[in-house]
């Protein structure tokens, strides 16, 4: 059990492969399994029965492909004469098949200790793997073999019946899959106690079930009304409560106190914080490495001082960006991508500590090429000769049968350790020549087994914790490859801010010859002019026919870029040419690399705390897992949601004064499309989702410009207001201005037009500012504090 305590996680992720196996090798089997009861009773060898009814997933398709030939055969020569006997009575085969295989469905263990699997002396009878179609089998067979054959319509049974018959079922699979597939390990125990508890349902009362049930209710009734008073108690409480603390704060050495000691201090430590927290996972992982190189030098030691390692990059990958940030807080900067050598290091930083995630995207590409290259052309070129071969079962079934069995008796033959096979009646060029193909067919159809994957495993006694701590470097890689990204978006818009052979007005009247010119929503590289397909992701990747060759690429070439559909990319503007635009850029990137960075260090800091808590607390490798996966889970989720709003923003434009061509939702070219157009969102909507709560200062002066569509805020009035207003009538104020202002929980200026934009293609808790990148509603916020 101590074994079993520290990778039941591990253990389970190991074995569902192999039970996925077993249940596609039961599936194609399924077809031969009558054969079992030819082996019983002594018509068939037991090394051929033993092959076709509980071998690989080889001989589940060629005992499935031969079944179906001699089957459409059959049904040709009988016509309508006897064919419905013919079918009661394999129904009626299917059904003692699985009685046959009941004794050791439900007795799988030999008197060897728990879940240590030996077959059943009870009877030596072919078996499945994981006996999920076998109870299938049973009622299923008897109801239509006797319809079939004798033509015994059985009732129906009621609902309970089949309700216990499911749970029983399901109790039996899981034991015996369990004990047969997974064995000892923390997977055979979940699947054991999932059997428990089904057997524990199959056993009791339904009436205990419903008096439960009313109990549950009852305490649900009460728990409602326990609610409600407290609710009712708060609400007649919180409000004086609230006035009388906003009275003692509004005492005038409380706001003194607040303003010039507590506000100052927490503005200083509070970016300090996470920094520090970073630079110490660094150093624990540092400091471990040493002791792990000294002690062996074994697979299992040299991975773990790989992932210690890397961990330490990323903790001072993190602990760099983050201290950078805090500075730049602390002295009021807010580009500092505009030193070129900076924007340079950390580039390089962020692209060797994604490096791993960068090898393991090219080898995912080679072996989709690889297989789109050999596997699909194989399947069709089966497809094809199966669907001949059908056809001639069905025209010339007289020949089908034999040369169907035939085939079968000559594969059994390459098998078979006798010397008398088939192929001896040929030359031995002509013998390999014909058994190698095959063989190889037959060896990649078992490398899908599950069990391949633990064979050779050279890392000893693999956690729980240590698969948590793989996922947590997994993370780290993942989101400096989003940071490697952004930052390619700064040096390629630099780069050709620089080296620019054509101005901002030359492009513009180049883009007036277009008809439908757009931008990179990244970096801004443009004019483009759409031509094609609108469903960016339909060609993409594809293979380029010609003397040319190559692939089709719908991402920017310039920083790679690329968004699903067209309408994702924003109509031409030349703004972000201008160096007020390249300083926006510039700002927004630095947001979004901070925004990331410190997602990535709450992904190292807490899980690897958790992990640390628990071998300093001498729990087992199970426990400390669940602790990290209890913060990695909900950080993945929050995260994911996240995603799209950061590397893919909203739009730099505003939309109310954009000649944007319409998007339909189907591609041009007739593939199905694969973003949906969403709606107008109108302006009580994006107020809604974006004005939670009034920002205390809005950081708006003289000549400063919307973030969004570059241009100036009304002059002077709206920096008249920002400057002497705060909270609600700032907010009240800025409003008021034609075009109207509104002010994000950060503090940054939009235009009302603008924040309709932000808000249009996300959801309410993620929307963020298109500077900062702050969430700018109050449960964004508060899932930003624990997750990014």
């Amino acid at each position: 059990m101590g074994n079993a305590s520290s990778r039941l996680f591990f253990d389970l992720v190991v074995g569902a492969p192999k039970a996925l196996y077993g249940v596609a090798a039961d599936a194609l089997g399924l077809a031969t399994r009558p054969l079992a009861l030819l082996g019983a009773c002594g018509l068939l060898s037991t090394s051929t029965t033993r092959a076709f009814t509980q071998g690989s997933l080889f001989w589940g398709l060629i005992g499935t492909s031969s079944v179906v030939l001699i089957g459409a055969s059959v049904a040709f020569l009988l016509k309508n004469w006897g064919l419905s006997r013919l079918a009661g009575l394999a129904a009626l085969s299917y059904a003692v098949d699985g009685v046959a295989q009941l004794p050791q469905l439900l007795f799988p263990y030999s008197p060897s200790p728990l879940l240590a699997y030996s077959p059943s002396p009870l009877l030596a009878y072919p078996m499945v793997q994981t006996g999920i179609f076998t109870m299938a089998q049973i009622p299923a067979g008897v109801i239509y073999g006797l319809a079939g054959t004798f033509g015994i319509d059985l009732p129906d049974p009621p609902s309970w019946v089949w309700a216990r018959y499911v749970l029983f079922s399901s109790a039996v699979c899981l034991r015996y899959t369990s004990a047969r597939l997974l064995q000892d390990g923390g997977g055979a125990w979940i699947t054991y106690s999932a059997a428990a508890v089904c057997a524990a349902f199959l056993v009791t009362p339904e009436a205990t079930w419903r008096a439960l049930s009313r109990v549950l209710k009852r305490a649900g009734k009460f728990l409602t009304y326990l609610a409600r008073g407290a609710y009712t108690l708060i609400t007649e409480l919180w409000p004086r409560v609230k006035r009388f603390v906003q009275h003692v704060l509004q005492l005038p050495p409380l706001v003194v106190f607040y303003r010039r000691i507590v506000e100052p201090l927490w503005g200083f430590a509070t970016p300090w914080a996470l920094p520090i927290a970073t630079s110490t996972v660094a150093a624990w992982c540092g400091a471990g490495l040493p002791a792990v190189l000294k002690a062996n030098t074994s697979p299992t030691a040299l991975l773990l001082a790989a992932g210690l390692t890397f961990s330490s990059v990323a903790a001072g990958a993190s602990t760099l960006v983050l201290s950078l940030h805090a500075t730049c807080r602390l002295f009021g900067l807010t580009d500092p991508l505009q030193s070129r050598a900076l924007t340079a290091a950390l580039a390089a930083l962020a692209q060797g500590v994604s490096l791993p995630w960068k090898l393991a995207q090219r080898l995912h590409a080679w072996l989709k090429r690889i297989l789109k290259a050999t596997v699909l052309p194989i399947m069709e070129f089966a497809g094809e000769v199966f669907l001949k071969l059908l056809i001639f079962a069905t025209s010339q079934p007289l020949i089908s049968i034999p040369c169907v069995l035939a085939f079968n008796m000559w594969l059994l033959s390459m098998f078979s350790t006798s010397s008398a096979t088939w192929t001896g009646l040929l030359p031995p060029w002509a013998a390999d020549l014909l058994r190698e193909p095959v063989l190889w067919v037959a060896r990649g159809l078992d490398a899908v087994r599950g069990a391949s994957l633990t064979e050779g495993f050279t890392i000893t006694n693999p956690s729980d914790a240590s698969s948590a701590f793989a996922l947590i470097l997994l993370t780290q890689a993942v989101t400096y490859s989003l940071v490697a990204t952004s930052l390619r978006a700064v040096q390629g818009s630099r780069r050709a801010f620089d080296e620019a052979r054509l101005s901002a007005v030359e492009l513009d009247g180049l883009a007036e010859g277009m008809t439908d010119p757009r931008q990179c929503g990244c970096c801004g590289y443009g004019p483009v002019d759409h031509s094609g397909c609108s469903d960016l992701r339909a060609h993409h990747g594809e293979r380029r026919n010609g003397q040319s060759g190559g692939h089709v690429s719908n991402a920017c070439p310039r920083c790679t870029w690329f968004t699903p559909n067209l309408h994702s990319w924003p109509p031409w503007d030349s703004s972000l040419l201008t160096p007020t635009g390249q300083k926006v850029l510039r700002t927004r990137v630095w947001s979004e690399v901070v925004i990331i960075v410190r997602a990535a260090a709450k992904a190292l800091v807490f899980p690897t705390t958790l992990l640390r808590l628990g071998a300093a607390l001498g729990l087992p490798g199970s426990p400390s897992a669940f602790l990290a996966f209890s913060y990695l889970v909900p950080w993945m989720i929050s995260n994911l949601g996240a995603y799209e709003e950061v590397m893919y923003p909203p739009l730099f434009y505003r939309p109310a004064r954009s000649a944007a061509t319409s998007v339909t939702d189907d591609a041009d070219c007739g593939a199905p499309a694969r973003l949906a157009d969403l709606g107008t969102v109108k302006q009580s909507d994006a107020l809604a989702a974006i004005l939670t709560s009034v920002p205390h200062r809005v950081f708006l002066g003289p000549g400063d410009i919307c973030s969004v569509c570059l241009d100036e805020f009304p002059e002077p009035e709206a920096a008249d207001i920002a400057s002497s207003l705060s909270g609600v009538e700032a907010a009240e104020g800025l409003r008021a201005l034609v075009p109207s202002v509104v002010g994000l929980r950060c503090g940054h200026p939009l235009h009302v037009e603008c924040a309709e934009a932000a808000v249009k293609c996300a959801h309410d808790r993620h929307v963020r500012c298109p500077l900062c990148r702050e969430p700018a509603t109050l449960s964004g916020a508060t899932a930003a504090r624990a997750f990014s």
